[in-house]
């Protein structure tokens, strides 16, 4: 989980950001667990900003 404060941004004109917090997600795990065949397997799962915020 990350927090991204307000920031200000700076193109033609003067404007700025709105503060929000992402949520990343990680799940991995060894292939053993699974079976021998997948003895030196390592599978995982990443999901990154699970809120769909800006």
């Amino acid at each position: 989980m990350a927090w991204l404060a307000a920031r200000r941004v700076r193109l033609t004109a003067d404007w700025y950001t709105d503060a929000y917090w992402t949520v990343d997600a990680y799940v991995s795990f060894g292939g053993e667990a699974l079976s021998d065949l997948f003895q030196s397997t390592e599978f995982s799962i990443v999901a990154n900003n699970l809120l769909d915020t800006p």
